[in-house]
């Protein structure tokens, strides 16, 4: 991952993003398991892209994309387990985020609230 994030920021993180997701795919899919092969499939996806990728980090990208081939993983249950895991991220309810205005108005509100709560019990109604 540390090698893919330092190619990402030579190359720029989406366009690595996509490059490293489209070569994935192919190799995946074509079950393609010999170094020279993944290299000319990233070699492929870097010119469609108008990147380019120095050999070292082809080799990187390549000794990852083998270890993720080894793996064995079956493109159409990954694509299934990606639509599930979609469907249930869509119902899951958003977080309302707080600004940071409201974050200090609420600890103000808390502070008073715990005060009066102390003052009511020192001195009873």
């Amino acid at each position: 991952m540390i090698d893919t994030s330092n190619i990402g920021e030579k190359l720029g993180k989406e366009q690595t993003a996509i490059l490293i997701e489209r070569t994935k795919e192919k190799v995946i899919t074509a079950r393609t398991a010999t170094k020279p092969e993944v290299i000319k499939a990233i070699q492929e996806g870097a010119g469609a892209q108008n990147l380019r990728i120095s050999d070292a980090d082809q080799e990187k990208l390549a000794d990852l994309l083998l270890k993720i081939v080894g793996l064995n993983l079956n493109p159409d249950k990954l694509q299934a387990q990606l639509k599930n895991y979609n469907q249930v991220q869509e119902t899951k309810p958003v977080p309302v985020r707080q600004s940071f205005l409201a974050k200090i108005i609420a600890f103000i509100q808390s502070l008073f609230n715990q005060l009066f709560s102390f003052v009511g019990r020192i001195f009873p109604g």
